[in-house]
């Protein structure tokens, strides 16, 4: 999360830039947008879970989250 609101603000990370963040900061009134997360455990836990919610979204949807070119 962190990584996400310091590349907002135009600072990468020691890890690079949080990609999916540039399509949410593109957009008309990003400042207003509500951001969720979830605690998880150590890796790689915190990406099995993101593609298990990205899948279900896909799954309920017929797309990817908006933020994601890939899961």
């Amino acid at each position: 999360m962190s990584d996400l609101l310091r590349h907002g603000a135009g600072r990468v990370s020691a890890n690079g830039a949080h990609a999916g963040g540039e399509r949410v900061w593109q957009c008309k009134d990003w400042e207003d947008f509500q951001l969720a997360w979830k605690t998880t455990e150590e890796h790689p836990s915190p990406h099995e879970l993101e593609v298990a919610i990205g899948r279900r979204f896909e799954e309920m949807t017929g797309k990817l989250p908006f933020a994601n070119v890939r899961l």
